[in-house]
């Protein structure tokens, strides 16, 4: 019995570990912290950091400013979130470990980094279409800069980032059909592909 309860355990804890809208545990307190941690170290190629990136999506939409930047030249609350669930360390890393990490990071929490609002056509669509739907520049120059993976296609519209500014494109006037060509020119120098490229 106690063998199948443990076994139980183990199973349900990556299931747990994954939430990223699981809170931990606050110090002192006992509950599942110290175990989901231990789980989430001994999970290779898992989302670690995954509550930095809790409310991304508000952050984001909202495009709330940091208090108190990390460094020169960062100005929102997401570029924290995202530095902090990478790990980077601030002014240590050289921009060049500062992407890697970066990268690495994105690659192991993409899946987390999607967002659902009303004012947002994709359902659990990536974070980079969420920001192209907002207009966000800042955050479309800093993902072409990390170089970020920019070719997720989302299970609900199954297109590509670059697919999706095509038809903000087609769909759009004026200075907002201008920042939509800005964008896909850019991301496109960054890498970004249509999904019949991938």
């Amino acid at each position: 019995m106690r063998t199948l309860t443990l076994a139980l355990l183990l199973l349900s804890l990556p299931v747990v570990a994954n939430d990223v809208n699981c809170d931990e545990t606050p110090a002192g307190q006992t509950g599942l912290g110290p175990v989901i941690a231990v789980a989430q170290l001994a999970t290779s190629g898992q989302c670690q950091n995954a509550n930095r990136l809790r409310h991304i999506c508000m952050s984001i939409d909202d495009r709330v400013e940091d208090p108190q930047p990390m460094a020169r030249g960062l100005r929102y609350e997401y570029q924290r979130m995202i530095l902090e669930a990478a790990s980077v360390n601030i002014p240590g890393d050289s921009p060049q470990v500062q992407a890697q990490k970066i990268q690495d990071m994105w690659q192991r929490c993409e899946s987390r980094l999607t967002c659902n609002s009303s004012n947002f056509d994709v359902r659990n669509g990536s974070l980079i279409k969420f920001a192209i739907s907002s207009l966000f520049d800042d955050f479309i120059e800093k993902i072409s800069i990390w170089r970020v993976n920019l070719n997720r296609v989302d299970e609900s519209d199954g297109k590509t980032p670059l697919d999706y500014l095509r038809d903000k494109i087609s769909r759009s006037q004026g200075p907002e059909n201008a920042r939509f060509r800005s964008y896909y020119d850019r991301l496109r120098a960054a890498g970004a592909k249509h999904r019949s490229e991938l």
